[in-house]
């Protein structure tokens, strides 16, 4: 019955009821401190009634009967206590702490129900309104830090209100939450509206298994409005059995008093977790925030986050070694994460990864990111900080509307396949080329810095734009970066722009581009390995070739421009198709280092010209010219297995031409026997091959100039002059004129 006198106590209830016995308690206000030291039902006025959905009778209303900002209003020293259906209001009218709440409570009471006694088990505390409390509203802890395990305990269905204070006088500033598990103290908490409470459930120092079931190993379908911290699942480690966060809400509340936010802290956990289908919103909430945040998980049992959603924070999902307790996380932080929907803030980040700098020996930062993650707005979707933090996969990643970068790489070196990644509705090969140079320019990687690790789009695939840099790491775009990220058989995909930096290509590559580009400078250095061009490209200062082929073709040019020049070319480095040449005025010797198959054949092109920049483009082909007729008397016959063929493009009007040609023995050869008889040919235009002259520089390999001018382009070969037998000396005696002896053994007739 009600408080009268010194009679009609609950306490007085319990000591004299028998053990297992149920105190009925009816409405009224009850001012005492209570020691449950039986196995007990304290059944109030609302037992069995939730203070959340139900609808209530009048109260049984329990206040402290001392004024104690560290007090207990109900002490548990007992297994099977029940508490159901009580208001325990740590606020006594009758008494003045000076400690005020954030609701403007007196607080005169810490925790509302406790066990702070080793064995207890099966505590059930439900349907029970608990507020005005500095500290916890139910706390499960045991004697020591080194408590034997329990289990059994049930916090369900309850409603905290209005927890916790901010005045330093008080002593116990800056805590006020709704439960409090500790020591391995096994208990499932269900089902509990929280409002108004700077941390909802707080765990911790779990080390031994539970001695009961896995039932009791819960955390689920909460609903939490909390100033600080929704669930601070902290500190289970050795041989402690793993605990389930599963289907809570928690909401942020904006306190003057804080300085940080987060919903979920998983943090010292060397035991696997499940974090499940919570629903995590910071809407309100100003302040540096996370959504999910993961410190100090061991590799070997990273955390596990699988569905929900975090709403309007600053970062969605924190993964780090040192900022979730702002101290040293010798573990380093490991989690998988799939299914989670991330909305971070407009200026927030959905997912980071951070090897904090302070953090001593700065072990590994690692989120496996599996099927079903979704980050939607916010400035940045994926951001991984220095070298140990490490994406182990990214699935079917999806951004959507984010309005910076999709994936930052800051200080890390690590790669990243992207290709199954969705970037606003596109996957790397869904995406047009002009798609994917788009999402390029939203990725910062190794094409921005070569420092940085590289992020995979398209499988075999690079993307370098005039975006493609960082300052002040790095102040232009380099295709050099992009070559340096591939391997032999990828693409190299260059959007429409002027290149500054020199390229060197290795191995095996295509160049391809969306438009004109230029490339100041471009060497092929790799032994057997080919460069091809899947669009025309230009050239803007020099072209080195050292070793390799690059490839072209009438449609995919390689362009020099006027100013620019060539160097090398061998029989294993030369353009496998047509080069051409942009001259304002005049070429002097120019070289084309052209060549087809395995046969390197340059062609050296001087003429003057008026009318304005023309393009010259040099082709050598294996195969016959066409079947022009030779000048009688002057040419007997022409190559047959090569020739070349020189077009101009453009205004200008050649005054003079010349041209010097190469031959040599490998297969299909030239044939040159005797360089005397060689000479260049070139078609008129109308059918006749037209004499230029020249004579060989030697037998075998050599090269020919013409010495007759021209002023018109077209195919050119080698040719052979009126002595069109060539003859071995047989010793035996020589004609006066020619050399020649009728008995000597004729050899060959030339280039064929």
């Amino acid at each position: 019955s009600p408080q009268a006198g010194a009679v009609a106590h609950i306490q007085e209830g319990i000591n004299l009821v028998d053990a297992s016995g149920t105190v009925q308690v009816i409405e009224g206000t009850y001012v005492e401190d209570i020691i449950a030291d039986k196995a007990v039902s304290l059944l109030g006025p609302n037992a069995g009634i939730s203070p959340n959905t139900g609808s209530r009778v009048p109260e049984a209303v329990i206040h402290p009967a001392t004024s104690s900002p560290f007090g207990e209003i109900i002490k548990v020293q007992a297994s099977d206590v029940s508490i159901d259906g009580f208001l325990i209001d740590g606020d006594n009218p009758g008494l003045t702490s000076g400690f005020l709440g954030t609701n403007g409570a007196d607080l005169d009471a810490a925790e509302a129900v406790t066990v702070y006694v080793d064995n207890v088990n099966n505590l059930t505390v439900q349907n029970n309104d608990i507020r005005n409390l500095t500290y916890f509203g139910v706390t499960i802890f045991g004697d020591t830090y080194s408590a034997p395990a329990t289990s059994g305990h049930l916090v369900d269905d309850n409603r905290f209100a209005d927890l916790g204070t901010y005045d330093a006088a008080s002593g116990i500033d800056y805590w006020g939450g709704g439960v409090l598990l500790y020591n391995d103290q096994y208990a499932r908490v269900t089902n509990n509206v929280m409002t108004n409470v700077r941390i909802g459930i707080q765990t911790g120092n779990f080390s031994d298994p539970n001695p009961g079931g896995a039932t009791y190993q819960v955390i689920s379908d909460n609903e939490m409005s909390v100033r600080r911290r929704g669930i601070f699942h902290n500190l289970f480690y050795s041989s402690a059995s793993a605990y389930s966060l599963i289907n809570n809400t928690i909401t942020g509340i904006a306190d003057a008093n804080e300085t940080v936010w987060d919903g979920i802290l998983l943090s010292s956990l060397s035991v696997p977790s499940t974090t499940q289908d919570n629903s995590i919103d910071g809407t309100g909430i100003s302040l540096p925030s996370e959504g999910i945040e993961v410190w100090n998980v061991d590799a070997g049992s990273p955390a596990t986050i699988i569905g929900g959603s975090v709403t309007a924070v600053e970062t969605g999902l924190f993964v780090n070694n040192y900022d979730g307790y702002n101290s040293n996380a010798g573990d380093g932080a490991h989690a998988t994460v799939s299914g989670l929907s991330i909305t971070p803030n407009a200026t927030g980040i959905g997912i980071r990864l951070f090897d904090n700098p302070a953090a001593t020996g700065n072990a590994d930062v690692q989120l496996d990111i599996q099927s079903g993650v979704t980050v939607t707005g916010g400035t940045t979707g994926l951001q991984v900080e220095n070298e140990t933090a490490t994406v182990l996969g990214l699935s079917d990643l999806s951004f959507n509307g984010t309005t910076g970068n999709y994936i930052e790489l800051l200080n890390s070196a690590n790669d990243m396949d992207a290709t199954g990644v969705s970037f606003d509705g596109l996957t790397g090969t869904t995406g047009t080329q002009a798609d994917n140079f788009a999402i390029e320019d939203k990725v910062l990687h190794g094409i921005d810095d070569g420092a940085l690790g590289f992020v995979t789009v398209l499988a075999s695939h690079a993307f370098v734009t005039p975006n493609s840099f960082i300052a002040p790491a790095t102040t232009e775009a380099d295709v050099q970066r992009g070559v340096d990220v591939a391997a032999d058989a990828w693409t190299i995909n260059i959007q429409s722009a002027s290149y500054a930096p020199a390229v060197t290509v290795p191995f095996d590559l295509t160049f391809d581009n969306d438009g004109a580009t230029t490339l100041a400078d471009l060497t092929m250095d790799g032994a057997a390995k080919t460069l091809t061009l899947a669009d025309a490209f230009t050239i803007g200062n020099s072209l080195t070739l050292t070793e390799g082929i690059i490839a072209t073709d009438a449609s995919n040019l390689l362009t020099l421009t006027d100013a620019a020049t060539t160097a090398g070319g061998s029989a294993t480095s030369y353009v496998q198709g047509p080069l051409a040449k942009e001259v304002n005025t005049a070429l002097t010797g120019f070289a084309f280092p052209v060549g087809k198959g395995n046969n390197y054949r340059p062609a050296i092109l001087t003429l003057d010209h008026t009318g304005g920049t023309t393009t010259y483009t040099v082709e050598m082909n294996n195969t016959a010219p066409g079947a022009y007729t030779p000048p009688a008397g002057v040419i007997n016959s022409v190559s047959t297995v090569r020739h070349w063929t020189v077009e101009a493009s453009g205004p200008g009007v050649i005054n003079n031409a010349a041209i010097e040609l190469f031959y040599d023995l490998d297969l299909p050869s030239d044939n040159v026997s005797n360089p005397n008889f060689v000479r260049i040919v070139k078609d008129d235009g109308a059918g006749n091959w037209v004499n230029l002259g020249g004579t060989g520089t030697a037998a075998g390999t050599g090269s020919i100039s013409s010495t007759i001018n021209f002023t018109s382009l077209s195919e050119f070969a080698l040719a052979i002059g009126p002595l069109d037998v060539i003859y071995v000396h047989d010793g035996i005696g020589n004609d006066a004129n020619t050399g020649e002896n009728p008995t000597d053994v004729p050899l060959g007739t030339g280039p064929k």
